[in-house]
């Protein structure tokens, strides 16, 4: 395929396709314009759901110019959302390091024991022992608290999602 340029980047796909791509027909309900959130950067897309109401597919936008943003990240939300063994709940590890055996707990008392361990590893080794690398939805609904959370305690060793994705192509 010759592709089409759409930003100065180059698409596999014509933007014919990907117009058929956006308003393709499924047995799904009808696609609902929603925003990614798997990085920083916030691709408009489309999104519908099967009959128990999970999500099932992500179609790229409508419109070809942002239609060529859709990554294999925002393609996959599905079978990352659905996956059977995906976390819903918090767990504390009740056996040695690789036996496996878990136990329920509250995201209160898993913040708590979190903050514990963290404060003990600054007390020792500094705050610059400590890193926190966030994805585009922890730092688009935390409102830029995780990068606050780091200047108080002193580290500077923050970095989200689109740095490690795309940061090396700004250069």
């Amino acid at each position: 395929m010759a592709g089409s340029t759409v930003d100065d980047r180059t698409s596999d796909f014509s933007d014919a396709e990907l117009v058929a791509m956006a308003t393709e027909p499924g047995a799904e309900t009808p696609a609902k314009h929603v925003v990614c959130s798997v990085c920083d950067i916030g691709c408009q897309l489309r999104a519908t759901t099967d009959a128990q109401g999970r999500l099932a597919r992500i179609l790229p936008h409508e419109d070809p110019f942002q239609a060529a943003n859709i990554c294999f990240k925002g393609t996959a939300a599905p079978q990352i959302h659905n996956h059977p063994d995906r976390l819903r709940t918090a767990l504390k590890r009740v056996g040695a390091r690789g036996e496996d055996r878990w136990e329920e707990i509250t995201h209160e008392q898993a913040i708590s024991e979190i903050a514990e361990r963290l404060q003990a590893v600054i007390a020792e080794h500094g705050p610059e022992a400590w890193a926190v690398s966030t994805s585009g939805w922890n730092t688009q609904t935390g409102y830029g608290m995780d990068r606050r959370l780091m200047n108080l305690v002193g580290s500077p060793n923050w970095i989200s999602g689109v740095a490690l994705c795309a940061g090396n192509t700004a250069a």
